[in-house]
């Protein structure tokens, strides 16, 4: 059997490595009048205050970047004293980009390598 005969070729975005929150601070300090430190800092306190908004139930709106919010995924029953909480069976934390970021997307473009 000849595995490439009906071979298909699909997108895939190119992945250059990860920006940690170092880098991006150092990135940020380019752009502000704070230090990497000031900038480190907030991006930690950020994390953390994100977090505890996440866990209490609210979505987090990251300004032209997007917003961040819990979603479950479960196990359907008839009648909802049957719900548990054993039903729910994932927990994801989901980003949905705002208007800015998807146009930024549209800005992509795209080459074919091999």
């Amino acid at each position: 059997m000849d595995r490439n005969k009906n071979a298909k070729y699909y997108a895939l975005a190119e992945n250059e490595g990860i920006v940690d929150l170092y880098e991006l601070a150092a990135q940020i300090t380019k752009y502000s009048s704070l230090s990497g430190g000031d900038v480190l800092n907030v991006l930690e306190n950020m994390v953390d205050a994100s977090s505890l908004y996440l866990l209490t139930g609210r979505g987090v709106r990251l300004g032209r970047l997007g917003m961040l919010r819990i979603i479950l995924k479960s196990d359907g029953v008839e009648n909802p004293d049957d719900f548990s909480s054993k039903l729910i069976n994932r927990v994801k934390l989901k980003f949905t980009p705002n208007a800015h970021m998807k146009k930024q997307l549209q800005n992509i473009s795209y080459e074919v390598t091999k």
